[in-house]
């Protein structure tokens, strides 16, 4: 496999920077506050119709940032059998821990650094490839969507500071809308061709991002679905990146978060 995929961990420590748990993302709410909020105080918010804003989400991730998050709050709330979106930051950090149908106790897919690689992290699926098979990535920018072979636009690496809310957007964007790259460099699945794209189509019923992913997530939410209990998060299958895996969709939840490169 290339040597083309890895976020280097300098941490050290297992379990290092969670979504449930860190207030990891700096939103802009009601009234023009600022908050620094974990993932299920980000969907209280968007709830209770507090969040306006994620101030430092770059433009070509907005689109996939708010699919990522009406996909796991609509399959958080159809697992739990919730056909109302909760209210609470501790009932949301409940359904989204057990949306992949297991009980992650430490919340392994959502940790950001896990050094064991047998165990899933956020966006990175459990593998037996080596460590010395990856190669060293020093900014978010270096796996972004954006080809920088001419420098144009933002440059590659250019996000210097590393800050976490960056490396978990391009994650999500890299992930969840990724094209083929070359050999180990695969495509996602909704999508309709190697260099094609993952279209979006949604009404906005105001300006603010919040009541904009709050609306899908209900439409989504009370879809009917087929395969409720299948596995909804594709970074906790096991991958050695080599090959693409084949699941029948009947093996996925409807709403599965697709992942298409090995990271960790």
């Amino acid at each position: 496999m290339p040597k083309t995929n890895e976020i280097n961990d300098r941490s050290g420590e297992p379990g290092g920077l969670c979504l449930l748990t860190d207030p990891l993302l700096p939103a802009t709410l009601s009234g023009d506050r600022t908050a620094d909020l974990s993932l299920p105080s980000l969907m209280g918010a968007i709830t209770r119709g507090e969040l306006a804003d994620l101030p430092t989400l770059r433009r070509h991730h907005r689109h996939p940032l708010k699919a990522f998050l009406v996909q796991v709050a609509a399959v958080a709330m159809t697992r739990a059998g919730l056909r109302e979106m909760p209210a609470d930051d501790e009932t949301w950090m409940e359904i989204i821990r057990k949306a992949d149908g297991d009980d992650w106790q430490n919340g392994e897919p959502w940790t950001l650094v896990q050094p064991d690689a047998s165990l899933p992290a956020f966006c990175q699926p459990p593998t037996d490839v080596p460590r010395s098979e990856f190669r060293e990535l020093n900014a978010p920018d270096d796996m972004d969507l954006p080809i920088h072979s001419r420098q144009f636009e933002p440059r590659a690496a250019a996000d210097v500071t590393c800050a976490p809310d960056q490396w978990i957007y391009t994650l999500i964007a890299l992930q969840t809308h990724g094209g083929f790259l070359g050999r180990g460099n695969h495509g996602v699945a909704r999508m309709n061709g190697g260099p094609g794209s993952r279209p979006h189509f949604s009404l906005t019923p105001a300006p603010e991002l919040g009541a904009q992913i709050k609306r899908d997530i209900g439409v989504l939410a009370n879809m009917p679905q087929k395969e409720p209990n299948a596995p909804a998060l594709a970074w906790t299958i096991p991958w050695n990146g080599a090959e693409s895996e084949t699941l029948r969709p009947a093996e996925l939840h409807p709403l599965a978060i697709e992942i298409c490169r090995l990271l960790r």
